[in-house]
């Protein structure tokens, strides 16, 4: 949305929403860009003759926030790439990621940019210094390159003791991230907030026992599929986590996450991109 005109002209102009993050999630960005995005940006995407966005929740944004009129927004979801996250053998995924990263004990996993406070990675430190005293073997593995407020989540690791329990992988190749999944005892995400979130859906389509926050729209992308969790309360991440180690050889369990995973297709997304092209261009989106 950072790039639609700020003056409507003789030509419609459809625009695309991802989230409305920083009306939610306070410090999310820099005092200039928070500045922007607050004040800005709503009055830009009314603007719009139409407004495409990538889920249920963040189209509640916009009529909320932008005051956009609901036949003016539609919802359609991303996809993901299907010929990457499938299920690998996760003995073929540990081998890579032996090779690659010296990566050999159980892990649970969190791909996401270590931004604090917005991806909560210091209250699933918290939770996961109690499951690390259960499970003496488990590791928590961070895949994500360091962003503003990386050195929170360093000094947590610190003050927890779990340097030698936290492996900080830092920025991983995309093709690595089906081994991470594959391989993994569970994926968790707690984020405090997604338009999206891709990571929960790429991990389903791996087969990954997943976790995650009930928050924005992860608890709609969730569908009832995987446990769920208030990402500020620890207790309620480490009993999230609990259940997901239980219950990781349910098989039924596996092929619905990843048949419900399969329903996220860009070809279906630009078929529905290009009917809003075609139905703004008609007249059918302009007012």
């Amino acid at each position: 949305y950072r790039r639609l005109p700020w003056i409507r002209g003789r030509v419609p102009v459809v625009g695309t929403v991802h989230d409305l993050a920083a009306f939610s999630v306070e410090g999310k960005y820099d005092r200039l860009r928070m500045f922007f995005n607050l004040k800005v940006v709503p009055p830009m995407i009314r603007r719009a003759a139409f407004i495409m966005t990538v889920s249920r929740f963040t189209r509640d944004d916009i009529l909320r926030i932008a005051r956009v009129p609901a036949q003016r927004v539609r919802v359609i979801y991303s996809g993901i790439d299907h010929d990457r996250f499938r299920p690998i053998a996760p003995s073929a995924a540990r081998a890579e990621l032996v090779k690659r990263y010296d990566l050999s004990a159980p892990f649970l996993v969190y791909v996401a940019r270590i931004e604090h406070p917005a991806k909560g990675h210091v209250r699933l430190l918290d939770a996961f210094a109690e499951l690390a005293r259960e499970r003496p073997e488990l590791r928590l593995v961070f895949a994500g390159a360091d962003w503003h407020g990386a050195e929170v989540v360093e000094a947590r690791i610190r003050a927890l003791g779990l340097e030698e329990r936290v492996i900080r992988l830092g920025f991983v190749p995309e093709e690595m991230v089906p081994c991470l999944y594959s391989a993994c005892s569970a994926m968790v995400f707690p984020s405090l907030f997604e338009g999206f979130g891709f990571p929960l859906i790429e991990a389903m389509a791996c087969g990954a026992p997943v976790a995650c926050s009930d928050t924005s729209s992860l608890r709609e992308l969730a569908a009832g599929l995987v446990p769920t969790f208030d990402p500020h309360q620890p207790v309620q991440i480490l009993e999230a986590i609990r259940a997901c180690l239980r219950t990781a050889g349910d098989e039924a369990a596996r092929r619905a996450r990843i048949e419900y995973a399969a329903g996220f297709q860009w070809a279906r997304a630009a078929a529905e991109v290009l009917e809003v092209y075609r139905e703004v261009g008609r007249g059918g989106g302009v007012v």
